[in-house]
């Protein structure tokens, strides 16, 4: 699950990973969007925005886990502040990357941080 108040981003971040043909990805664009669609549906992992009108990427995570919704969760932001980062990790977010740089090299590293978290919560539901 794709979450970002940015339309175009979600279309082209949606394209782009789908693409690559390992993954089917479906977008909101925003937390309680998000929230409402995970009543019905099981995603791998949720790919947030940082910076959201209503509620923030580290807000969203905090409500997961208050629900005891436990699934990989990456902030994928265009904010690359050390404090966000460092917060997110406190929380236990499994992953911060940033959306500034060249497209490639991003969504390279997008697909490259999706597939790491999912192979780690594999790993964990077989400990």
């Amino acid at each position: 699950m794709l979450v970002d108040d940015d339309a175009e981003f979600l279309e082209c971040a949606k394209e782009l990973l789908e693409m690559q043909g390992e993954f089917k990805a479906t977008t909101v664009r925003s937390v309680d969007a998000a929230l409402e669609l995970l009543e019905s549906d099981c995603f791998d992992v949720v790919v947030s925005d940082y910076e959201m009108p209503d509620k923030n990427g580290l807000d969203f995570f905090k409500i997961l886990k208050a629900q005891n919704r436990f699934l990989p969760f990456m902030i994928f932001t265009g904010k690359g502040e050390e404090e966000i980062a460092i917060r997110a990790w406190n929380l236990g977010v499994d992953k911060f990357l940033s959306k500034l740089g060249d497209s490639e090299t991003v969504y390279s590293q997008l697909a490259k941080g999706i597939l790491q978290v999912i192979k780690k919560q594999k790993q964990r539901k077989i400990q």
